[in-house]
């Protein structure tokens, strides 16, 4: 995602959630989102539903680990359809 991309989902998509990549479905939750709400492209004339970046932490000697990662949606109910899936499991 590169800066206008993560500009327009901090200002625009107000649905987020962040998931923890140690989180042992975290494979099982992004292959049912591609399934479901399709590829997260910018680069076609109609938005995607939805977007992701990952999220960094420093652990020391500037060195950064990828230990997060946001997923963005701009309708509500996508967004209440994710969490009704996968928060009760």
């Amino acid at each position: 995602m590169n800066s206008h991309e993560r500009r327009t989902a901090e200002r625009y998509w107000t649905h987020c959630i962040n998931l923890s990549n140690d989180d042992e479905r975290y494979y099982d939750i992004m292959d049912w989102i591609y399934n479901n709400f399709g590829s997260c492209s910018f680069k076609r004339r109609r938005g995607p539903r939805w977007c992701w970046r990952p999220v960094y932490s420093d652990v020391g000697n500037f060195a950064r680990a990828w230990t997060k990662t946001q997923l963005f949606f701009h309708n509500d109910k996508d967004f209440t359809w994710l969490l009704m899936k996968w928060d009760n499991q």
